[in-house]
């Protein structure tokens, strides 16, 4: 089967396949031919061998069979060159009209050989061709007649021509021959030639179409992918903002967003730098791949303002792009990416400052256009909006816990100094239902007293028979309502106290105003001051005036003595 499928004209080996439409016909007419001829040849000499009348084959069954032979080796070999086999043929059309030229002479049959000798010269070789195939069959009977002329083949083989040494005979020959050769080689070689202009202005036409069409698949293809590109964008913003609108942010989370931007976006390289405290160097703080953990664990920092795209971007706060970082030169070299071709520097802005930068890399040059620019800017801006907002969390956190500080020992100072004036604070009560002699079987509950989460003291039951969780809340109630009281009982004992000290104030104030002498005025300050309580003696005494540091070193000399 494939044997058949290779001899067949429609079937072109594949080494034919980057050839012309001109060269893909004439291969077709060839094989077309060369199978015609092989099938005609083969007629020929199954009827001679039939009929067993030599006389009948003026050429010969050998040379026919020997012909036959030959053409079958050219049709089957159709990988050789197509100006070879198209010889052979034409040498074979043109053996075979001398043949019968030699054997019954010039006639109808003879000079149709040479008339196909021409016309197929002009079909497989072109109009040159033609045209030395036509000089060539009227030079080949010009010869004939001329061997006959000189004695050097027979007469019978002549054209009949009465008079051989007539000029005009000949030319009349010579110019029927050649119109009629003419006339058929123009013929098909202007048929060739339209035909051949048609297709190949339907093959131009085909091309344009497949090339536009091959185009608008590039076109495509290019939009699908950038449009693909774009949605793995936005996926990726949508994921980093709804990790930091869930509180999702933590110390892993810079990490977690450069590993999640490099490998959905496919970067050679992203790194997230933030800012030291001296505010002198850009620290990496996550860095994707492998690169970015050797750097990370050596310390990589870059000088703010220095020579480095994360440099220049933090110190201008402004994203810098270098679409050739060859043809870039404030730009830091990198032992660990050495296949970078393009980068971004991109800054992490808070409301109010500068936290850092973020390092987008490519293996591929020009890979970012304004589009790009915009949407990873976009991720840099949530990247410190998450920042900030971790920052402000933990500001929050610490002010709470010191808020909490500060009111645990407000709370205990006051109660401190609320029991140093009342002494111990306790209350008993006994239900005087329960008889005295009556043992209690029942356990014990024990509820503190608290005051904005600062135990103040603690309530005990003893005998409480009750397990009913509204009555626990109910203590519990009580027990907060008690401790608020409490403690607007306490502030109402230290307002009365802070008035009646306000009052001996300015009674003391007064009195100091109304005395007339020096003397008065100390004695009155000792007298007050010895009121006192917890005061057993006063002393008071003026000296010269000293420095300062000199009085207070004294005075705590004095202190320790």
């Amino acid at each position: 089967m494939n044997f058949w499928k290779e001899i067949l004209p429609q079937n072109q080996p594949e080494k034919f396949s980057d050839q012309d439409v001109v060269f893909k016909i004439r291969e077709r007419v060839f094989q077309t031919s060369i199978l015609v001829l092989d099938g005609v040849t083969l007629l020929l000499i199954l009827f001679y061998i039939v009929t067993g009348v030599p006389e009948f084959n003026p050429i010969g069954i050998w040379q026919l069979g020997f012909g036959l032979f030959t053409s079958l080796i050219v049709t089957i070999l159709r990988r050789t060159s197509l100006l070879l086999r198209s010889i052979y043929l034409l040498a074979l059309l043109y053996v075979a009209g001398c043949l019968l030229i030699i054997s019954v002479g010039i006639t109808g049959s003879s000079l149709l050989f040479l008339l196909t000798f021409s016309v197929y010269s002009g079909l497989l070789l072109g109009q040159r061709g033609g045209v030395i195939g036509l000089g060539a069959s009227i030079l080949t009977l010009i010869g004939f007649e001329s061997a006959i002329v000189f004695g050097i083949l027979s007469p019978h083989i002549s054209l009949g021509i009465t008079d051989l040494s007539n000029p005009v005979l000949w030319a009349n020959f010579g110019v029927h021959y050649l119109a009629l050769a003419g006339l058929l080689m123009t013929g098909f070689s202007v048929i060739q030639s339209g035909l051949l202009l048609n297709i190949k202005e339907r093959e131009t036409l085909y091309k344009e179409t497949q090339e536009k069409h091959y185009q608008l698949e590039r076109d495509f293809e290019a939009r699908s992918i950038d449009l693909n590109r774009r949605l793995t964008q936005i996926k990726v913003v949508s994921e980093i903002n709804h990790t930091i609108s869930t509180n999702h942010y933590n110390s892993h989370s810079l990490q977690s967003f450069a590993d999640l931007i490099a490998q959905s976006l496919d970067l050679y390289y992203v790194g997230i730098f933030m800012i030291d405290t001296s505010r002198q160097f850009a620290v990496l703080k996550a860095g994707s791949g492998t690169a970015g953990r050797k750097m990370m664990a050596n310390g990589h920092r870059l000088a703010i303002g220095g020579l480095s795209m994360i440099g220049g971007c933090v110190a201008g706060q402004q994203a810098r792009i270098a679409l050739n970082v060859n043809l870039e030169s404030n730009r830091y070299i990198n032992p660990y990416l050495p296949d970078t071709q393009s980068e971004l520097a991109l800054p992490i802005m808070s409301p109010t400052s500068i936290l850092g930068a973020m390092s987008i890399q490519s293996i591929f040059p020009e890979a970012f256009d304004q589009t790009d620019l915009s949407i990873l800017q976009s991720i840099a801006d949530s990247i410190g909006v998450a920042i900030d907002n971790a920052n402000l969390i933990e500001k929050s956190r610490k002010d709470i816990q010191e808020i909490s500080r500060l009111n645990r020992n407000f709370i205990q100072s006051t109660w401190n100094e609320q029991l140093a004036i009342h002494g111990k604070l306790q209350y008993h009560y006994k239900n005087p239902s329960i008889l005295p002699n009556t043992k209690s079987l029942n356990s014990m509950i024990q509820r503190p007293i608290l005051l904005r989460g600062q135990t103040i003291g603690a309530l005990s039951i003893s005998g409480f028979n009750s397990s009913s969780q509204e009555d626990l809340e109910f203590i519990d109630t009580i027990l907060s309502q008690m401790s608020l009281s409490l403690e607007n009982a306490r502030l109402l004992e230290e307002t009365q106290r802070q008035a009646a000290h306000q009052e001996k104030v300015n009674s003391f104030s007064a009195e100091l105003a109304k005395a007339p002498r020096i003397e008065d005025i100390l004695q009155i300050a000792v007298k007050e001051l010895g009121q006192i309580s917890s005061v057993e003696e006063v002393f008071i005494q003026l000296s010269q005036p000293s420095d300062s540091n000199t009085e207070s070193s004294m005075v705590e000399r004095e202190g320790l003595a």
